[in-house]
């Protein structure tokens, strides 16, 4: 097997363990989405807890079903086929992976220009250091 395969294999072994270890996480935090966003209703909008509730669980379209183990197979389906589902909090009702697709662009411009500016302050140190051979910062 050659090295591509390799790392394309361990990549997407590790996007599975990082996805399967979020879904844990989330699921071991005490309450659950609908709670938070009754909460922020009855706050913000100044209803009782019924409404806040039922206008929440209109909101939001994921409800937890079933087995802990039925949950995973749903959620690593919806994962390995690109359905993140929806956002609760940032923009309800938008889909997840149109809020990232929109943030690509400036995270994108972020990286190249830090790695731009980063390869041109490490060219530089090396041309100091080479220009200095044998001086105090090559045998530190």
């Amino acid at each position: 097997m050659n090295w591509f395969a390799k790392r394309a294999i361990l990549a997407l072994i590790t996007i599975l363990v990082a996805a399967s270890l979020t879904f844990f996480v989330v699921r071991s935090m005490p309450g659950d989405p609908v709670d938070a966003l009754t909460q922020e209703f009855m706050r913000q909008y100044y209803m009782n807890y019924d409404e806040a509730r039922s206008l929440a669980e209109s909101v939001v379209p994921y409800l937890p079903k079933g087995t802990i183990l039925e949950q995973y197979i749903q959620y690593m389906k919806n994962f390995l086929t690109g359905n993140l589902g929806v956002s609760i909090s940032y923009s309800t009702g938008t889909p997840v992976l149109e809020l990232l697709a929109s943030r690509i662009p400036w995270t994108v411009l972020v990286v190249a220009t830090s790695l731009i500016i980063s390869f041109l302050i490490g060219i530089a140190i090396g041309m100091v250091m080479a220009y200095k051979h044998g001086g105090k910062l090559d045998s530190a």
